[in-house]
């Protein structure tokens, strides 16, 4: 197994993405912290992984929750090799119909959040001297959708946070990553293709 004891913590886990990296890593052997917001999906993805996996309730939102998640596992198993930033939320409109609430709303989990969880964990990562970060970009990362707005200006925004953040790390056993994650066939998922129109007589359900 790949990952057999390494300790790794997935953000947004409790279903969709997050949840099937969190499965990966179980099966390669690391112990898989469900880094969730939710407790219900929370507790049930990490119950159906088993004793590999832990649940700590996370809100990337919150520097206090995400500062005390970091301090929680680094208290349980000494260490932390890889953060995997997965929460994200869908925040679509038109540019001038966008709220300040709806903008912050995105920014706060797309964007900031990323951020908050990068600097609970890096300090203990640099006195280590290794490490690993995974941020979940998208597609819109490098495209623009009409009626997506804001969720793209997040998301080209993250690779900004992942290369910015980086060339301070980068002579220290560390490695940053960011993946642009396409569609997922999740509630989420499926929910964005409805947003969109569709050819007549069809839905999402058809893709």
């Amino acid at each position: 197994m790949r990952l057999n004891g390494k300790i790794a913590i997935i953000t947004g886990a409790g279903r969709g993405i997050g949840a099937a990296i969190a499965e990966a890593f179980v099966r390669e052997g690391a112990a898989t912290v469900i880094a969730e917001r939710d407790n219900a999906t929370g507790k049930a993805t990490a119950e159906r992984l088993g004793e590999n996996a832990l649940f700590v309730q996370t809100d990337v939102t919150d520097r206090a929750s995400a500062d005390a998640a970091i301090a929680m596992v680094r208290e349980r198993f000494g260490r932390i090799d890889v953060l995997v930033n997965n929460a994200g939320i869908n925040v679509f409109h038109e540019p001038l119909q966008t709220s300040d609430a709806e903008w912050q709303r995105c920014m706060a989990v797309d964007l900031e959040g990323v951020w908050r969880m990068c600097r609970a964990v890096l300090p203990a990562m640099l006195e280590r001297n290794a490490g690993s970060i995974v941020n979940i970009a998208s597609s819109h990362s490098s495209t623009i959708i009409p009626g997506t707005f804001p969720y793209p200006v997040a998301k080209h925004g993250l690779l900004g946070l992942t290369w910015a953040s980086g060339i301070r790390i980068c002579g220290a056993q560390y490695s940053g990553e960011c993946h642009r994650a396409g569609l997922y066939r999740d509630r989420a998922g499926i929910g964005l293709l409805e947003h969109f129109p569709r050819p007549r007589g069809r839905t999402a359900a058809h893709l």
